[in-house]
């Protein structure tokens, strides 16, 4: 069963090595924090773009959070270089900083990712293997240079799927606002233990509009309306529920890198309210607070603490639940429900071959070469301790219901993946269980 994961990743990882004595860039972060000493400001005189041919110069310039006559020091340029790598525009940022007779010249060198993404739609559902979707896709990064995203799906097989979303990250220029609009049709497998083998009906419609205030602090407020059509689930005596939901998001978000955070905090409050026919009216409301913090160079302990209570009747398709996006290593594919939830994770990540470069143009179609150029790749390993509980409202948490998990892996960073996971995770019992997945743990 485990081998079978690997089917989608290992051609990739087995060409990597392969093509290991190919033409490799060291890592081109020519800044970093704690490399230099030198932590005096100086004058920035110029800023010179190069190969941005998509990306419009204002996105790439307001990430840096200064402008030409601003004294900057070594670290803020360090951030400001990963900021641009937060976008997810880019393969590659190279930061040169030319000192003409005290005058610095600051040169910004960018490998642009392919954009356009007509592709088949291969994914899991919840994070499992056993739950496959399929179809094809549309995915418009950096639409009119904007980095704004356009996804149009069509998917089939597990939890089928129509939707159209559209995600600007900032408009409104000093205003700094951000939306993600989305339109869907789709049929999902129920999650409550009680009728898992069933599906129910949505059709809605989802518009978030945030705003970010100086540098890090972000709001947002959500409205979300949807149908939820299902015999056995659903609250309303049609037995198609209609919800509308007003959310409340605040957010902290100093992260250096949000692929794989090295230092900074993610800290996140919020609040929904949901209302629909009668007896629909309820609360759910948490927080999300996660913190990395450098032990070495390269090295990082993070720690994640999460909780998510409900107030008032709760439907059955709205409970909260490990084994599906929440999950705790040890119990990875293990399904436990409730109303409540808290959980944390406590991990070491220590680099083995820090971020190295690739450059597999020659193997690219004529026009393609650019976009094959400056991929990343290397490997990290990470140790974890994974801890939660569940429980439903007119309970009290239980000794008996706290659940734990710890074990190791390696890190794999890829190009465009971003990052792959193998691990090895064991319960308290020493029970043995293998996960192969994509993104970090948290």
């Amino acid at each position: 069963m485990f081998n079978l994961r690997l089917i989608l990743i290992i051609p990739f990882l087995c060409l990597i090595c392969s093509l290991s004595f190919a033409q490799i860039h060291l890592d081109g972060i020519l800044i970093e924090p704690g490399q230099l000493s030198d932590r005096s400001g100086f004058i920035i005189n110029e800023v010179q773009l190069l190969n941005n041919e998509k990306t419009s110069n204002d996105v790439i310039l307001r990430e840096l959070y200064f402008t030409v006559g601003d004294t900057v020091t070594f670290e803020e340029l360090a951030l400001a270089q990963k900021r641009l790598l937060n976008l997810f525009l880019f393969n590659r940022v190279v930061f040169d900083l030319i000192d003409d007779d005290e005058r610095y010249k600051l040169i910004i060198d960018v490998s642009e990712m392919w954009y356009i993404f007509p592709v088949p739609v291969f994914y899991l559902n919840e994070r499992s293997w056993d739950k496959i979707s399929y179809g094809a896709k549309i995915l418009y990064y950096n639409f009119l240079g904007r980095n704004i995203l356009l996804n149009l799906t069509a998917a089939f097989g597990y939890n089928p799927e129509w939707k159209f979303s559209y995600r600007n990250p900032w408009f409104g220029g000093d205003l700094k606002l951000f939306t993600n609009i989305s339109i869907f049709k789709s049929r999902v497998r129920t999650q409550t233990l009680q009728y898992e083998a069933s599906d129910d009906k949505r059709i809605g419609i989802s518009c978030l509009l945030g705003r970010r205030f100086g540098k890090y602090f972000y709001t947002s407020a959500l409205y979300e309306y949807v149908e939820i059509s299902h015999p056995l689930i659903t609250m309303s005596a049609d037995l198609s529920d209609k919800l509308s939901s007003y959310g409340l998001t605040l957010s902290w978000d100093d992260r250096d890198l949000v692929e794989y955070p090295h230092r900074g905090m993610l800290a996140s409050v919020w609040g929904r309210k949901t209302v629909g026919d009668r007896p629909i009216n309820y609360w759910r409301y948490g927080f999300d607070l996660r913190s990395y913090i450098p032990v070495s160079r390269g090295s990082t302990l993070a720690v994640r603490t999460a909780l998510k209570l409900s107030e008032r009747k709760i439907p059955l398709y709205d409970r909260t639940f490990f084994g599906y996006e929440e999950r705790i290593r040890g119990h990875f594919y293990d399904k436990f429900e409730g109303e409540n939830l808290a959980t944390g994770s406590i991990e070491l990540r220590v680099p083995i071959r820090h971020i190295r470069y690739l450059d597999l143009s020659e193997f690219a179609l004529p026009g393609f070469e650019k976009y094959f150029q400056n991929l990343k790749y290397g490997v990290s390993t990470g140790v974890f301790y994974d801890f939660g509980m569940i429980w439903f409202q007119q309970e009290s948490p239980d000794r008996d219901d706290f659940l734990s998990g710890f074990g190791a892996g390696l890190h794999i960073h890829l190009p465009y993946v971003d990052l792959f996971r193998l691990e090895v995770a064991f319960d308290s019992d020493w029970n043995q269980e293998y996960i192969a997945e994509i993104s970090t743990a948290f």
